[in-house]
């Protein structure tokens, strides 16, 4: 388990610890994260891996069409099938297996409980006003604070139900389990 912390606080930078051996991710997952996990899948799957029309709405172009150096990849993904986001989770918990395969890590979706122990014991988020309330995304990465958790997209949760967020889109954030 010390294993565990020392690594996530190390090399999983945009993780805070919410409880004993878990960790949320600080912000939702970005569509620059979704796209290097669409890239990495096999080429037949990829179609199936767009996020939905509601990408499309919110940011008018398709998730196909943007490129690594968009600035909407700062911002969170939404759209996102609940198998797409599960998906998500598997690829990075292999991801991490394969960096550092003596760590027992799974990543999946947060549970209710999840967002309560992070909404009891963090830090409040430094945000500016822009798309879904944050100019710039990569505060998320530089502060030791959650970014968005009830004021941002809303979030699925691994049973299928959403965390309500200040508005309607979808996305997701992880958890990561030390086992």
């Amino acid at each position: 388990m010390k294993s565990a912390i020392i690594f996530f606080l190390l090399y999983v930078p945009n993780c805070l610890p919410i409880d004993s051996g878990r960790y949320l991710d600080k912000n939702e997952v970005t569509n620059k994260e979704y796209f290097w996990f669409v890239l990495d899948s096999k080429s037949d799957l990829k179609v199936q891996l767009y996020p939905a029309q509601e990408f499309k709405d919110v940011y008018g172009v398709e998730f196909k069409d943007i490129t690594p150096d968009n600035p909407l990849m700062q911002m969170p993904v939404v759209g996102v099938s609940m198998a797409n986001c599960l998906a998500f989770c598997k690829w990075r918990t292999e991801k991490v297996k394969t960096k550092f395969p003596d760590l027992n890590i799974a990543f999946s979706l947060p549970t209710a409980d999840d967002y309560k122990l992070a909404n009891n014991q963090r830090i409040k988020s430094h945000k500016t006003p822009e798309i879904f309330g944050y100019k710039n995304r990569n505060i998320a990465r530089n502060t030791k604070c959650f970014v968005g958790l009830d004021d941002n997209v809303a979030e699925l949760l691994q049973d299928g139900t959403v965390q309500p967020g200040s508005v309607s889109q979808v996305g997701f954030r992880c958890v990561a389990v030390a086992q």
